[in-house]
Parts: structure tokens; sequence; C-alpha cells
């Protein structure tokens, strides 16, 4: 889970967590919300392994337990609107 491809996929998950994850951690509390992150990586990383027990590719990333933080976001704001810019 803290283990990725490279700059730009830290980068990436990073500014997920920037985003989403202030307004999770918020409505959770410090604790419960790292709690909730490390699970959802590990529960993510049992699912890839479920799902393709014979898989030669690498595990790396947190994206498992960003799609977690993203879905928790959903479900607190689940009519905030987020604007994105995209150069």
């Amino acid at each position: 889970m803290f283990l990725h491809a490279n700059f730009w996929h830290l980068a990436g998950n990073m500014i997920f967590l920037w985003v989403f994850g202030d307004d999770v951690e918020e409505a959770m509390g410090p604790l419960r919300f790292i709690a909730f992150y490390i699970g959802r990586g590990i529960v993510a990383a049992l699912a890839f392994t479920a799902t393709a027990p014979h898989s030669q590719l690498p595990l790396v990333g947190a994206s498992g337990a960003i799609a977690g933080v993203l879905a928790a976001y959903l479900m607190f704001r689940p009519c905030q609107k987020v604007s994105v810019f995209v150069p």
C-alpha cells in the first residue's frame, strides 16, 4: 500500500487524498480515518488477490484505499459539487 509505480502514481493518489481525504477525516476524526484508510487498503489488496489469484502483476499503490476514501466522501457529501481544472 505504500509502494507506487512511479512519481505520477504517487502524486495522483496524494492529490485525491488531499482533495477528498480532509473532508472524510473531518467527518470521522483522525484515528477512525487512519483505521478506515488502512482497512480499505487491506480490503482492496484482498479483493485483488481473490479475483486474480494467479496474477503475475505486482500489487503496488494505495489506489484501493483512495477509492475507499472517495466512496466515503460520496456518502458524507452526496450533493457536494467538485470542480476539476484540467489544463
